[in-house]
């Protein structure tokens, strides 16, 4: 009798351990997008080589629409996801939050009907196995006009600032980190780019009483990478404690001319050496060092004849090696930031880039930008720019033959 007691036991244990560990391996596999020990990005456990897409404006569009409108955005989002299947885009990155606080009106309003909203586009996407990158802010000044702070609110961990953007990224993850559509959580949409700007007038950010903002800026909206380092670490701390595995980014822009210098005030041209401890420093609480690389005339303008877009694309990927951290592209293309010349929104200017990405092989890229209303020659979409869609279907296949074969 005690070796049956004995036997039924133990028979007990292992069975209770097989629950365990099936429980355990459902639950990783879940994620599509991991970031592996030896630091390479994986998709559903197999190297991955996935190129997305941005569609910045794909839950504004939804939050934004009144009720009356909302079921011809709802049918125009599914079109698109159908386009981004058709084309073979496996996922998209999308801003959750909105630039100017009056855009923030639903959530502040009807957190229910906002997050009825996010689950259309979340369910939808997972139907049809198309992953999505959430970016949580599009903008340093949103949150704190919304709280009536100063921007600099920021750097005070006791602010309403912090408390606001804490709660809302808490909630965010709770709701969504088992659904198999998001591959990533990302912090903002080129927060630390206006850091450390020397001079009065340089970093402070734009006005739109009637979008919310307050009248004016002062000094105390200034910010600093001081002020927003803590940030991006309670951020990543937040969400771990909901979710230990799937990839967090910072999703910032290659770093300014002189980024480390305007840090102590001047505009002197930065080393390649410090602005490669800089995007290591900027990346260091993140799962992968993330970067926007455009390629256009800034390139010139700003780093010099000898710098391309393939040059800049290759010290990047040798700086995340570094860092021993995988490079996530997130904003690749063209760019409307600077003045007009013979080389701007060129095809050739995208055919450079595009070969550069074939030739260096950055394993998670996005294109910039989907259906840009405001961007419009950039912009790629079912009738405008259709060889983008083209060249991210064929760079697709071709990544997916590499795995294969």
């Amino acid at each position: 009798m005690r070796v049956f007691k004995v036997l039924k036991s133990f028979f007990v244990l292992i069975s209770f351990m097989m629950v365990f560990k099936i429980a355990l391996c459902n639950s990783n596999t879940k994620l599509r997008l991991t970031v592996s020990k030896d630091n390479v990005f994986l998709l559903d456990g197999r190297k991955a080589y996935s190129h997305g897409i941005n569609y910045p404006n794909a839950f504004s569009n939804l939050t934004l629409s009144s009720e009356a409108s909302l079921p011809a955005k709802e049918k125009k989002f599914i079109a698109d996801l159908e386009l981004f299947k058709a084309y073979n885009i496996p996922f998209f990155r999308t801003q959750i939050s909105g630039y100017w606080p009056l855009n923030w009106n639903l959530y502040l309003t009807d957190k229910e009907e906002f997050f009825e909203r996010l689950d259309f586009l979340v369910s939808e996407s997972e139907k049809r196995n198309i992953g999505v990158i959430f970016t949580f802010l599009s903008s340093q000044f949103s949150i704190p006009d919304i709280m009536k702070e100063p921007v600099s609110k920021w750097g005070d961990r006791n602010s309403d600032t912090r408390d606001f953007f804490k709660k809302f990224t808490l909630e965010i993850v709770q709701r969504y980190k088992d659904s198999r559509a998001v591959w990533a959580w990302e912090f903002a949409e080129n927060f630390l780019y206006l850091c450390d700007l020397p001079g009065s007038e340089n970093g402070l950010f734009p006005v739109s009483e009637k979008m919310g903002t307050p009248s004016e800026r002062t000094l105390k909206d200034k910010i600093t990478r001081k002020m927003i380092y803590p940030v991006l670490e309670e951020f990543c701390k937040n969400i771990r404690s909901l979710d230990k595995i799937r990839p967090i980014f910072l999703g910032d822009r290659f770093p300014r001319r002189s980024s480390f210098n305007n840090i102590n005030g001047r505009w002197s041209t930065d080393t390649p050496q410090v602005r490669e401890r800089l995007m290591i420093k900027d990346n260091s609480e993140f799962d992968a060092l993330s970067v926007h690389l455009f390629n256009n005339a800034d390139l010139i303008k700003l780093y010099g004849e000898k710098e391309t877009f393939e040059s800049l694309l290759e010290f990047s990927l040798k700086a995340a090696k570094k860092a021993r951290k995988p490079l996530f592209l997130g904003e690749w293309g063209w760019s409307n930031d600077s003045a007009k010349s013979e080389y701007f929104f060129t095809d050739k200017a995208f055919e450079e880039a595009l070969l550069a990405i074939e030739k260096l092989k950055p394993q998670l890229t996005a294109f910039w930008v989907y259906d840009l209303s405001y961007q419009p020659v950039n912009s790629t979409s079912a009738t405008k720019n259709t060889y983008v869609l083209e060249a991210l279907k064929k760079l697709n296949k071709a990544e997916i033959q590499n795995l294969e074969n």
